[in-house]
């Protein structure tokens, strides 16, 4: 076994840099990653004095307002 690993070392060495960024870049990616709120199967995109706004809500209001 020891050996192996004075044979192997800088392989060894360069898989767990390796390794080690990789989950670097995962967490990176998806730290300003916000989990969303569905209520009755909608987006809901914000929420104040707990009333919660969908994105429909907003696009017909849109689509009311500007006709597009």
């Amino acid at each position: 076994m020891t050996d192996l690993l004075k044979k192997y070392w800088f392989v060894g060495l360069l898989s767990l840099c390796l390794l080690g960024i990789t989950g670097y870049f995962i967490y990176d990616t998806y730290k300003d990653v916000l989990p969303g709120k569905k209520v009755n199967n909608q987006d809901i995109v914000y929420s104040i004095n707990n009333i919660d706004v969908s994105a429909d809500e907003i696009y017909d209001k849109l689509y009311d307002k500007y006709g597009i």
